[in-house]
């Protein structure tokens, strides 16, 4: 049997930024725009483990966390006809910078912190890295970075990358 070839922009588009920008609701409607699947980075890993990712953190804690990312990285990007939407750090992981950008499109999603602060808070206990006293004083591990209203997209290690590009 033939398969039909439906002409698309691009067969792999990666949706980056840090949590609460919109990257799984933005992805949804672009996987939908482009004809093409769409996972979300987060949902994969618990789907994988058998195991949510507060409690991945908990139990396992951030180091095993984002070494699971990265192993999912590595294999979704084998993967055609797909808009994938990542975790909020996971994109600063250079290995995983490295394959997303030779893979297709990077899109890097912004919201000024008090809008992603709210997001975030709409959901409780969804949020590992807010589970502290002050979540907005909360200065982040190496591999993530506390949003500033001066740095697009967010953070110190984010301005970095985005000089770069």
């Amino acid at each position: 049997m033939a398969r039909l070839e439906v002409p698309r922009p691009a067969t792999f588009v990666t949706l980056t930024g840090f949590m609460g920008v919109g990257k799984s609701r933005i992805g949804r409607e672009l996987a939908r725009a482009l004809m093409l699947h769409f996972i979300d980075l987060d949902r994969y890993i618990e789907r994988r483990t058998g195991i949510s990712i507060p409690d991945i953190f908990r139990h396992l804690g951030e180091e095993a966390f984002r070494r699971m990312e990265k192993e999912a990285v590595r294999e979704l990007v084998g993967k055609d006809y797909l808009v994938l939407s990542l975790g909020g750090g996971t994109f600063m992981d250079p290995e995983s910078q490295k394959a997303l950008l030779g893979r297709g499109p990077v899109v890097a999603l912004w919201a000024s912190p008090e809008t992603i602060l709210e997001r975030a808070m709409r959901k409780p206990g969804e949020r590992p890295l807010l589970q502290v006293e002050n979540p907005s004083s909360r200065p982040g591990p190496p591999s993530t970075a506390r949003p500033t209203s001066t740095s697009p997209p967010t953070g110190v290690a984010w301005r970095k990358w985005w000089r770069r590009s």
